[in-house]
Order: C-alpha cells, then structure tokens, then sequence
C-alpha cells in the first residue's frame, strides 16, 4: 500500500527489495534481521518520544537521522520518510511538528510488521534473480 509522503511522493509501508537483496531469500536470515531491526527501531522510538516531551531538538535530529536509516535498511519507505521529516523539523527547531510526526510512528510501525509478517522473502529473492 503506498502513500504520499511529506512532500508528496508515494511511499510504500515496505519496500521487500533492500531485504531481500541483503538475505538472498533465507528465511531464518531474515527473522533474525528483522528481528534485530525492530527491536533497535522501538527503542528509538521510545528515545524519541523522550526527547520530544523534553524539546531537545539536538536528541531529536540525532535518533531521527539513525532512525531514518534503520527503517531505510528494513525498506519501511514512509516510516523512514517520517523520521526524515523530524530530523529536518528538529533541525529548523520545531518542536510542536516533531511531537505532531513522532505521534504517528506507533501506527507505521505496526503497518510495516504486519508487511514484514506477511512477505514471502523466498519469493521476493528468486523475483530479483
């Protein structure tokens, strides 16, 4: 499922590409990626969510940009887009649209398990060979 991200380009919840090119299609590979890059994603979030209730825009920018990338190694193209979206607001010292986006990684985070529980990483694998 795409949707527009911050500046209107359509993002999906999961790009399978960038896993399945890193794993190759193993299976237990896979759980045991995915399984680290969510575990390291809630706690960024949690660091975020502390940051934002103490308006450290320095703590936001930093966690964000890491997060940004975790989620982009993962292929969660809008929750990756979302954490850009507060590193640049972080940066421009806004911190009422940083809480405002950071509010909304709760949802995008499950949406984008759910896709990971319901890919075939076999199949994405052979449809990139």
């Amino acid at each position: 499922m795409a949707d527009a991200d911050t500046d209107g380009r359509d993002l999906r919840i999961l790009d399978p590409t960038y896993l399945a090119e890193a794993v190759g299609g193993d299976q237990d590979a896979t759980n045991r990626m995915v399984g680290i890059f969510l575990h390291e994603l809630s706690l960024q979030i949690e660091k975020l969510r502390d940051a934002a209730a103490a308006g450290d825009v320095e703590s936001m920018s930093r966690i964000a940009h890491a997060f940004k990338g975790s989620a982009g190694q993962l292929g969660g193209e809008r929750l990756s887009d979302l954490a850009r979206h507060v590193e640049l607001a972080a940066k421009e010292g806004q911190v009422e649209v940083c809480r405002e986006t950071i509010a909304r990684f709760d949802a995008e985070f499950e949406a984008l398990k759910r896709a990971l529980a319901e890919t075939d990483w076999e199949k994405e694998a052979r449809e990139l060979a």
